[in-house]
């Protein structure tokens, strides 16, 4: 509980600093410009104080809700009442300074974004490995059950001596069961694994080079954070690609709500975690305002691209009709999402899923067989389970449970569990999924499933692929 609360904290903390950092970027640039500002907030709401007021006359407000803020500038709608001369305002500026009073905030962001990567590559570092023959070990894989713990020192692998990690790897490449020799407590042991196939391409004994933190070098962090920026840039715009391309539906965006639960996670991984994520949000943030969008920046960019090259204005009815639209689907997509999220935050968790299967390479299988249970989290169970199963490249042949057995021959097959002894009977069950895979194609076979309750709400949800 504590953890929820402190990650809705950070979070209005943070989306309220970059709203403020955008919102002053609108603001110095507005002024540079001659465009009459009233009144710079931090916070939302009722005002709770008058912080001081400038010699333009803007009014430095602290409001009661800590979330985001804004800047009233002469011009916008909110404005509408007060008094200002017409070439104080924002519409009868040039386009081209209207063009960077409106890009001034989604800049801001980007370098508020890029200061915060800076910040932490500076001060906290990142975890890199150490190229020595102390390894560390994952749990249940070949190494753990042979015997090899954390902190252990691999002294030879089939014979040949390893003194560091990269030689290490170096004698693991190629070979499926090796002789290993280690130091465990003072004690020199030997033991022979054989390594865990992962994919048609690789193979593991499940270890990893111990890390230390790495902290940079002023230049360094430059380097690094400029390539984070542009890292995190990227993947903002492959979200976006995936959402106008329809691969990513509206169900799949996360609004405030999801943040802030997510955010718990964040608080719990230490600082450098929670100002990466501030740099992403800041990022995001800054994008998606200079999309051109009407009601958002980068809509109220393209008015003014209209303006400076056709040499007239856009009329002003036109323009606040526009924003105004623009401003109700927002709120309309503002509300689904939230609904979305709160949604995700009721549904009931019956059951952790588990899937497994023996094939790790798909490239020459004629069958894979998946099996997969429910163990269930509560007492409490639903009224009614509906399993959906869709598979790529390929055609799911046969599903069978502890008595019940469904042939089939196609890419997807769905089953119900209706009545509370089967609902019971389905929490305790094993389910084997048996899967011809296209011998034609190449591309990795994805097994996804879906489990849904009696209100149509997805409980679990769980993609496994294999590759080829």
């Amino acid at each position: 509980m504590i953890n929820t609360i402190l990650g809705i904290l950070f979070f209005l903390v943070a989306i309220t600093i970059i709203v403020v950092v955008h919102e002053f970027g609108h603001l110095i640039v507005a002024k540079r410009n001659g465009v009459k500002c009233f009144e710079f907030s931090v916070g939302t709401g009722p005002k709770l104080i008058k912080l001081y007021t400038d010699k333009d006359g803007t009014i430095y407000n602290l409001r009661a809700i800590p979330l985001g803020g804004y800047v009233m500038m002469a011009g916008e709608e909110e404005a509408t009442d007060m008094d200002f001369d017409k070439e104080e305002s924002l519409l009868n500026k040039h386009p081209w300074q209207k063009i960077k009073i409106l890009f001034a905030g989604a800049f801001m962001n980007f370098v508020l974004g890029w200061i915060v990567l800076f910040s932490s590559f500076l001060f906290f570092g990142v975890s890199t490995p150490v190229d020595t023959n102390v390894i560390e070990v994952t749990e249940n894989t070949p190494a753990a059950i042979a015997g090899l713990q954390s902190g252990d020192a691999i002294t030879s692998i089939d014979g040949v001596e390893t003194t560091n990690y990269t030689e290490i790897t170096e004698q693991l490449q190629g070979k499926k069961e090796v002789e290993i020799g280690y130091t465990h407590g003072g004690k020199e042991l030997i033991t022979s694994i054989t390594k865990q196939q992962v994919d048609c391409e690789t193979s593991v004994i499940g270890i990893s080079p111990q890390l230390e933190q790495d902290k940079f070098s002023f230049t360094t962090s430059i380097k690094s954070a400029t390539a984070g920026f542009v890292a995190i840039f990227g993947s903002i715009g492959d979200s976006l690609q995936l959402l106008f391309n329809g691969t990513a539906g509206v169900s799949d965006l996360m609004g405030p709500v999801g943040i802030a639960s997510a955010s718990k996670s964040v608080i719990t991984q230490g600082v450098a975690t929670m100002l990466m994520t501030i740099a992403f949000l800041s990022i995001n943030i800054g994008v998606v305002n200079i999309l051109p969008f009407p009601a958002l920046d980068g809509g109220r960019i393209v008015l003014a691209l209209i303006e400076l090259v056709t040499k007239r204005k856009v009329p002003e009815k036109i323009e606040l009709y526009l924003n105004f639209l623009g401003f109700i689907l927002l709120m309309g997509l503002f509300v689904v999402v939230t609904f979305s999220d709160v949604g995700r935050l009721g549904t009931t968790q019956y059951y952790d899923m588990s899937i497994d299967t023996n094939t790790v390479c798909a490239r020459s299988a004629e069958e894979v067989d998946y099996t997969f249970n429910f163990a269930p989290v509560g007492a409490e169970l639903p009224e009614l389970v509906k399993v959906e199963l869709t598979v790529s490249d390929g055609i799911i042949s046969n599903v069978a449970d502890a008595t019940n057995e469904i042939a089939n021959d196609s890419n997807t097959v769905s089953f119900k569990y209706s009545e509370p002894n089967t609902v019971e009977q389905f929490s305790d069950s094993e389910i084997t999924v048996t899967v011809k895979p296209d011998q034609t194609s190449t591309k990795p076979l994805d097994l996804t499933v879906k489990v849904y309750d009696e209100k149509g709400d997805t409980i679990n949800q769980a993609i496994y692929r294999i590759e080829r």
